[in-house]
């Protein structure tokens, strides 16, 4: 029988054999992964490139600045070095890239995937964990194998580390608040941590703390681990802008849409953090019509977790859960934390990685489900390896994923060799800052990788929106203050439109 999330697990349970092999498999398929595949070179697009600029930064004592400018922050730019301050992206992955770069070199930035076969090895511990304490320790070896052989996993890993942080942090909170004795602190520094890395689990921490029911004792162990963590960052918010809660990405709320094609409103001068309240309250009708345009796409997406054909076993999952645990509240804060990324889908972008931080929760479900199967009659005792059977299910999905991400590793390589040196071809012919002068930005469309490459600050524009601010016949027209005076494709470099994966760095 499923035990109770408040139940003491069996003697052993948590380190159980299947669950050995199964971690040990997941080491094996990662390994596999980078080196014989050899996936994960990281495009263009990715948003390692941002995160180094800000490492790179920490390591030159500078703090929390970036050359990629973003032009909604441009009029809080420092004249001198041309950086804005960091409010889109959180701390903690600068933080973590930053020793890293100072032991291996700028080169490592090229091999962060590991970083992510370690965050997402280490969730799958986790997850393992927990769906052995909730199931049984056939539930935590599907839970590892689910995880691990997700496809929308793969692409993150290899693409969007950040998300998969993001998941560790909620695998280690799960892990630590479903217990029969919590662990308040530990949930609470796991979802602190989480935060500083993925904006959206601000709203998962009171969803679980809420759902735990914890003593006030207790939750308030909780909530200060979670402040002691948020704190200096809701510090560094209030001194720079004087909204502590501010963050960039709150602008894909209004992007994508016939009103704001893309990423407009993340490259609209105009639309500064001040203006943005305002902004917001009026497109509110904008947002409120992405929700039958999007919401269709996004069930879509979450119904391919694990895979199409094994989605089902979540909602089996959570019933069961609900069934057996003595915590149901729990257990529906749970679920009710697993929909988040649903309602980001729906409300900024269909993009699958955001579903990542929150896997944890889809796997468990899904294995749980699976062990509840194998205790329905006429199977209970007789098909001991059922809760397995479905992870081959995946494994046969994740195989021309595999296939897939070795094609797209060795097109990401000659891309980022080209790159390299059409924007070092570029650089070369860009005039060398004049010690005295004001120093001036390049202007490109993949304005992290431009920066990284070439060192120097570079505005998030696309080369039709340069040749608005700058016409090509000369056309007077009002810029913003500190832009260069005129014309000068030397300090341009646009993305001409040829091969892409079509893997852009979410914001």
């Amino acid at each position: 029988m499923l035990q109770s999330s408040s139940a003491p697990s069996a003697p052993g349970a948590r380190h159980s054999h299947a669950l050995a092999v199964a971690l040990a498999l997941a080491a094996a398929w990662w390994i596999f992964d980078m080196t014989i595949v050899r996936s994960g070179p990281p495009h263009p697009l990715n948003d390692v490139w941002e995160d180094a600029l800000v490492a790179r930064s920490l390591l030159a004592g500078h703090g929390f600045r970036t050359t990629m400018l973003y032009p909604p922050l441009w009029a809080m730019h420092d004249p001198r070095t041309l950086t804005i301050p960091v409010l889109v992206h959180g701390p903690l992955m600068p933080i973590l890239l930053a020793p890293l770069l100072a032991i291996f070199g700028p080169a490592f930035a090229d091999r962060i995937a590991w970083l992510g076969v370690l965050a997402a090895w280490l969730t799958a511990l986790f997850a393992g964990r927990l769906a052995t304490r909730i199931g049984s320790p056939g539930a935590g070896a599907t839970a590892v194998a689910f995880l691990t052989l997700t496809p929308v996993l793969l692409e993150a890993v290899h693409h969007s580390q950040s998300v998969v942080l993001g998941a560790l942090a909620v695998a280690v909170a799960l892990e630590a608040l479903i217990r029969e004795r919590p662990r308040p602190f530990v949930g609470g520094i796991a979802l602190g941590l989480g935060y500083l890395i993925r904006p959206e689990l601000l709203l998962v921490a009171p969803i679980l703390a809420l759902g735990a029911k914890l003593p006030w004792r207790t939750a308030a162990q909780c909530a200060a681990a979670f402040a002691l963590c948020a704190l200096p960052w809701w510090i560094h918010h209030a001194r720079v802008l004087g909204a502590p809660l501010f963050n960039l990405t709150s602008y894909t709320l209004i992007a994508y849409t016939s009103a704001n094609p893309g990423h407009s409103p993340l490259q609209d001068f105009s639309l500064t953090p001040q203006r943005w309240p305002a902004v917001l309250a009026a497109q509110w009708p904008v947002v409120l019509a992405k929700i039958p345009a999007y919401l269709p796409y996004s069930l879509r997406i979450i119904a391919k977790i694990p895979t199409l054909g094994t989605s089902w076993l979540m909602a089996v999952g959570c019933l069961a859960w609900l069934a057996q645990a003595r915590r149901r509240l729990l257990v529906i804060a749970t679920v009710v934390a697993g929909l988040i990324p649903v309602a980001m889908m729906t409300l900024a972008l269909p993009q699958p990685l955001y579903l990542v931080p929150m896997l944890s929760v889809y796997v468990v479900a899904a294995a749980i489900g699976a062990n509840a199967l194998a205790e329905l009659p006429p199977w209970r005792g007789r098909v001991r390896a059922w809760p397995l059977l479905p992870a081959l299910v995946v494994l046969v999905s994740a195989l021309p994923a595999t296939r897939e991400a070795h094609r797209e590793g060795e097109l990401v390589r000659r891309l980022l060799s080209a790159d390299r040196a059409r924007v070092a071809g570029a650089q070369a012919r860009t005039p060398a800052p004049v010690a005295g002068a004001p120093a001036v930005p390049m202007f490109s469309d993949r304005p992290d990788f431009v920066a990284w490459t070439t060192g120097r600050p570079v505005l998030w524009l696309t080369a039709a929106q340069y040749d608005k601010l700058y016409p090509p016949d000369g056309a007077a027209v009002q810029r913003p203050a500190g832009l260069p005076a005129a014309r000068d494709t030397s300090l341009t470099w646009f993305h001409d439109g040829y091969w892409q994966t079509g893997h852009r760095a979410q914001p």
